[in-house]
């Protein structure tokens, strides 16, 4: 047979010529066409929900928090599996479409089903958040901030405030996740000893603090033919 077919080739040599050519040229348009990516998504989509309960145990936040999300969740259509881990004060639930399911319409659908349920989280409860959409392989990159001369609040603030927007910035990143340091706060401390010697009470307290950081606009004063 491929005996036959040598010879077939040999005596029709530019039917064979112009196949080749005309296989090539198709070849070649179709790898331009072609979506190729240094590393291909082999997961199937997934949507990560977080949830953050302050002072709440884990088995509060299971009872509380992940369980009746779960419950709702189930029922979204082309759910495959549904995993949850409940800590102090967070919840984390991965949600598992099939490998067919567009990943923007399976959001909106989880979003939907969230917003019915946030409602019947205990007083303090956060509203759940959807993080960003990532790859299966998302950590790419991480790096660390070490001094023998700043403190670990110093680089944990460049961190969040320098390093990070400018990260965000570039095309294609979905999200920085700073780990370790110290967050930076500002604290009010109160002496219930001062405040009962000048007659104020807390309520007074955190409402001349929440005033102090206010932010009012600004605007220009006209008396006459002058503008101040």
């Amino acid at each position: 047979m491929f005996n036959a077919i040598i010879k077939w080739s040999l005596s029709n040599k530019l039917l064979i010529v112009a196949a080749t050519a005309i296989f090539f040229g198709i070849s070649v348009y179709l790898v331009k066409q072609m979506s190729i990516d240094v590393f291909p998504e082999f997961a199937p989509p997934q949507v990560v929900i977080q949830t953050e309960a302050p002072g709440l145990s884990p088995e509060d936040v299971e009872a509380l928090i992940t369980f009746p999300i779960e419950s709702t969740i189930n029922g979204t259509p082309g759910v495959d599996t549904v995993r949850s881990s409940s800590s102090v004060g967070l919840s984390t639930i991965i949600i598992i479409f099939k490998s067919d399911t567009d990943i923007y319409k399976a959001r909106q659908l989880v979003n939907e089903r969230i917003q019915s349920v946030q409602d019947r989280f205990p007083p303090g409860a956060n509203p759940p958040v959807m993080l960003p959409v990532t790859s299966a392989v998302g950590w790419m990159i991480k790096y660390s901030l070490t001094s023998d001369t700043v403190s670990p609040m110093v680089l944990r603030t460049i961190s969040d405030w320098e390093i990070r927007p400018r990260i965000l910035s570039i095309g294609g990143i979905a999200s920085v996740v700073s780990i370790g340091g110290e967050v930076k706060q500002y604290q009010v401390l109160v002496d219930p000893l001062k405040l009962r010697s000048f007659d104020v009470t807390l309520a007074q307290v955190e409402e001349a603090v929440e005033k102090s950081n206010t932010n009012v606009p600004g605007a220009f004063l006209y008396r006459g033919g002058a503008e101040f």
